[in-house]
């Protein structure tokens, strides 16, 4: 994830991550320790956007849900934690 072009970057609030998006699953830092681990990639895009994701990768906190957007007509869903 560091040296990933253009990703995607938000901050989860309720499992107090930074999530990030680059294609393929998405990846959440642990802010203890200061690790990435990818999650999974079932339903996920395989692959970016060719001009990058940057803001249409963000976390709705009054759903607790990640909403990515690669074009008109891809919208994708990510929970990363249960619950609202």
């Amino acid at each position: 994830m560091i040296t990933a072009a253009a990703p995607g970057l938000t901050y989860d609030a309720k499992a107090d991550q930074i999530v990030a998006w680059v294609g393929g699953g998405p990846w959440g830092l642990d802010l203890t320790n200061k690790v990435w681990t990818q999650r999974s990639s079932d339903g996920a895009p395989a692959d970016s956007t060719s001009t990058g994701t940057y803001g249409r990768f963000r976390y709705l906190p009054e759903y607790n849900v990640f909403l990515l957007v690669t074009s008109m007509d891809a919208v994708f869903f990510y929970k990363n934690t249960a619950g609202l």
